[in-house]
């Protein structure tokens, strides 16, 4: 049996709409993040407000060393909105659904549905921080 699944999600404070290329050089510095610290998952929802990271970890000791070097970026501001957490799904699903380490979403719709088929649709549904924020069917 595979160890638990840790979560963790990020909103941006800051997202700024008339400067994608910072939005993009954030994106970047959080993958590099992801990298050193052997985060098998990320995924983003860009360019509309609000802007969101999302990332899963079967090891929980760095996810929470990553969502710490995200929390402190400088440029952009990352509010952690789920503290690293076990993830409420089947210790047997892959961490890598599909073999993608990134994702990015530019719409709250096809965030959320990534969310569902990564066998979180109960938690995403009932996530009083993004209720109203779109539908994931």
């Amino acid at each position: 049996m595979n160890p638990p699944l840790y979560h963790t999600m990020f909103k941006c404070m800051n997202l700024p709409v008339k400067r994608i290329s910072l939005a993009r050089e954030s994106a970047v510095t959080i993958k590099n993040y992801a990298r050193k610290c052997d985060i098998p998952f990320v995924m983003f929802k860009t360019e509309q407000r609000p802007g969101l990271v999302y990332a899963e970890s079967r090891d929980e000791e760095a996810l929470q060393k990553w969502a710490s070097l995200v929390g402190n970026m400088e440029k952009m501001i990352f509010k952690c909105v789920l503290p690293p957490t076990r993830a409420p799904v089947r210790d047997d699903r892959p961490t890598k659904v599909y073999g993608e380490r990134f994702k990015e979403f530019t719409s709250m719709t096809g965030f959320g549905e990534e969310l569902v088929r990564r066998g979180l649709a109960d938690w995403w549904r009932s996530n009083e921080a993004f209720k109203g924020k779109g539908s994931i069917g």
